[in-house]
């Protein structure tokens, strides 16, 4: 399972303390939150929209070993934005 590769949770941690210091979302997410979701926390869709992202960031970055932490919130932001617009 991909979730136990060495990057995925090198991957993983660095999204948890991004959460922590930016967002002020205190979570640890284990394998099956990671791979389901989340069902019960305070700001339930806007951490499975993250992990949502993060997963497809780690799908379509795994082949070229490209999974940086900086390149995804770069994605993160830039779906965010396309969202937002969307939703006008």
């Amino acid at each position: 399972m991909f979730y136990y590769c060495d990057v995925t949770v090198f991957f993983v941690k660095q999204s948890e303390n991004w959460l922590q210091n930016v967002l002020d979302l205190c979570v640890k997410l284990s394998p099956v939150d990671f791979l389901f979701g989340i069902t019960s926390f305070s700001k339930l869709h806007l951490l499975n929209y993250i992990i949502l992202q993060a997963k497809y960031f780690i799908y379509r970055s795994h082949k070229k070993h490209d999974i940086f932490f900086l390149n995804f919130l770069k994605d993160l932001k830039s779906a965010a934005i396309l969202e937002n617009v969307k939703q006008k």
